[in-house]
């Protein structure tokens, strides 16, 4: 086996390469000189395609501008490739239904305008969304081994090495190892130094999920991690996800817990930065398992983003109009094939002059496609059923959920001292223009010049402000890091008139970057001899964050219930966030002037599950989890204060111990 990887890898320092980049880069050269509109719609296309797998959504933006165009020139070959790039942006982005139709609308036009090349690409692409489906007879005996023999049939043997690869994947994932093992013989025979990176990347990559399928695990282990080595070099984030979330099944099966989590951790995040939905839900349950015994408030993370991704997926809206997409496509095929039997029917009609003889065929026909009918109404009965079903278990999912939401505000936050690091470098780089304008270009003074000294000193302050502004944003992104993160348990010593500044601030650029109408006044009244408290940090943050959240939402609230008194000026929406300090406490108070909490359900507000929001927009959890924090974690007070009409103020009273 270590002979073969490094056979392969030969191989693949001698195959001549250039970087993407510079890939890029000529094709955006020759777009710009293009003087046809059909060169620069296939150039569009092709770009798209390049990117597809590092930068997914400007792939998309360049298959939209090559669709655009290819229609308005009616160009049907960039049409196809713009179409099978769009149907491959939302295959990853998790909208089967709109990819399938992209897919399927592609293959029309490749057949109706005879490009067996294009006929041969769509249909393996279609084939892909069908493995996504686990209708794994339908992607390998319909469209993969379909688009194999026109390539066969063409002499294209990269195409080839790759519908062989999505074949092996297929047998696997159907539990067909040994039929996955012979596929891959079939990729091996077709390597050689013309071979892509991406080619030999994917082919070590299901040979060693097949090998730990077999029960070969090192073997198999070596030859992903190698994989995922040359992905990453490529910077192919799409594959990178899947390769590393196959290593971590794999060390799963061998109940590598830690191993499992790294490479499942590393999948998610490669997963995210691309919106790669499929990839994301595998990481995030793998996740969710691992952590369930070990730290559960991760493994509500988990579930959380698992259970949000397969809504988006296989959600009754998505899967009801992915079975739309199929019928309609079972629907033209059986068309066709209706056709097909017509055609061979009048030719017998003429050929045999029997009358009978068509009738006879022409009831049997009815009577097929009644009983498919049937058949077809069954199964869309039977998968309502269950979707119906599968949904009322996510949404009672959901609202055991307990996770806050990390808030939106850093993008505001942030970009203040970014302005302040650009404004001041661009003077600084027009200031050392200055100073250079006396010297020579061997470094010597011109007659009778001098170095401007002011203009130095300038340029020492600008650097300054770009260097504390620079630490300003690091500080900002730290914090929202440590957020982020689990809780450690470990108390330090903390400024919670800080805390309290970020978070609130935090809060509402969060608040407004989901409600852009929103608008309130908040201020933070710190007592500025407020002593550093021994606190844990991160569930101080989330304590903070979930009683600030909950104010902002009830003067939203209160706005969108008295929308007349806002025009009039007569309710001014406002939050404020107060520390003060006792010989014995510190104190934080959360104040809002929202509707307040009806009398009949202030004691409620700290049970477990208990929400006023609408189902899906609250879990229940966050008051209760704060009270825990407070109470159980720091041996403090959290107190509610509301006249309803009028406002609420959450008291929180934290001891100072020997150690503040």
């Amino acid at each position: 086996m270590k002979k073969l990887i490094f056979t392969f890898l030969l191989l693949l320092g001698l195959h001549p390469t250039f970087a993407q980049k510079s890939e890029i880069d000529s094709l955006k050269y020759q777009l710009n000189i293009a003087k046809h509109d059909t060169s620069r719609a296939l150039i569009l296309a092709q770009i798209s395609y390049d990117i597809r797998n590092s930068n997914i959504d400007t792939s998309l933006l360049y298959a939209q501008k090559a669709l655009n165009l290819a229609q308005k020139i009616k160009f049907s070959k960039a049409e196809i490739r713009a179409l099978n790039n769009l149907g491959f942006y939302y295959r990853v982005t998790g909208d089967l239904p709109k990819a399938l139709n992209y897919q399927i609308t592609a293959l029309e036009i490749a057949e109706k305008s005879g490009y067996l090349y294009d006929i041969a690409v769509t249909s393996y692409l279609i084939g892909i969304i069908y493995l996504d489906l686990k209708d794994y007879d339908k992607a390998i005996n319909n469209y993969q081994n379909r688009a194999l023999k026109i390539f066969e049939r063409l002499g294209n043997k990269e195409r080839q090495r790759v519908v062989w690869l999505n074949i092996a994947v297929g047998y696997r994932l159907n539990n067909q190892q040994q039929l996955s093992f012979n596929a891959l013989q079939k990729v091996r025979a077709l390597i050689d130094n013309t071979t892509p990176k991406e080619n030999i990347a994917f082919y070590f990559s299901e040979l060693g999920s097949t090998q730990v399928a077999l029960g070969n695990h090192q073997i198999g282990l070596e030859t992903q991690k190698k994989a995922a080595s040359i992905y990453q070099d490529m910077n192919n984030l799409r594959r990178l996800s899947t390769v590393y979330n196959a290593i971590a099944l794999d060390f799963d099966k061998l109940n590598q817990v830690d191993s499992s989590s790294f490479y499942a951790q590393k999948g998610l995040l490669t997963a995210e930065s691309i919106s790669f939905k499929r990839e994301i839900l595998i990481a995030s349950k793998l996740l969710a398992k691992n952590f369930e015994l070990k730290e559960s408030k991760m493994a509500v993370k988990y579930y959380k983003i698992a259970m949000k991704t397969n809504d988006e997926l296989y959600g009754i809206t998505n899967v009801l109009k992915l079975q739309r997409v199929v019928f309609e496509e079972q629907e033209k095929q059986r068309k066709a094939e209706l056709e097909q039997i017509n055609t061979k029917n009048r030719l017998k009609q003429y050929a045999l002059l029997s009358g009978l003889g068509v009738l006879f065929l022409i009831g049997f026909i009815l009577y097929r496609n009644y009983q498919n009918q049937k058949k077809v109404n069954a199964e869309l009965d039977r998968s309502l059923s269950q979707l119906k079903s599968t949904q009322a278990q996510l949404i009672q999912k959901e609202k055991l959920a307990s996770l806050g939401e990390l808030t939106a505000g850093i993008a505001h936050e942030i970009q203040n001292p970014l302005n302040f690091v650009n404004n001041f470098s661009e003077l600084s780089m027009e200031l050392i223009e200055e100073i250079k304008s006396p010297l020579t270009p061997d470094g010597g003074m011109k007659d009778g010049e001098k170095v401007d000294m002011e203009l130095l000193e300038d340029v020492v302050v600008n650097l300054e402000k770009i260097n504390h502004h620079g630490k300003r944003a690091s500080s900002i992104v730290s914090n929202m890091l440590e957020h982020s993160r689990a809780s450690t348990g470990e108390r330090m010593l903390t400024d919670i008139n800080k805390l309290a500044d970020e978070y609130l601030r935090l809060s509402y650029h969060g608040m407004r970057a989901k409600n852009k109408g929103f608008s309130a006044d908040y201020e933070l009244i710190a007592d500025e001899n407020l002593l550093p408290l021994n606190v844990v940090p991160q569930d101080m943050g989330r304590v903070l964050l979930n009683l600030i959240n909950n104010a902002f939402d009830a003067v939203s609230q209160r706005q969108n219930l008295q929308g007349l008194e806002d025009l009039t000026g007569l309710f001014a929406a406002k939050v404020i966030v107060s520390t003060s300090q006792t010989d014995k406490q510190i104190i934080i108070k959360v104040q809002d002037n929202g509707a307040g909490i009806p009398e009949s359900i202030k004691a409620k507000i700290f049970q477990p599950f208990f929400t006023t929001k609408p189902t899906g927009e609250g879990t229940g959890l966050g008051l209760s989890l704060a009270y825990d924090i407070i109470t159980k974690g720091h041996g403090g007070v959290i107190e509610v204060e509301s006249i309803e009409g009028e406002g609420t103020t959450f008291v929180v009273k934290l001891p100072i111990t020997d150690k503040s």
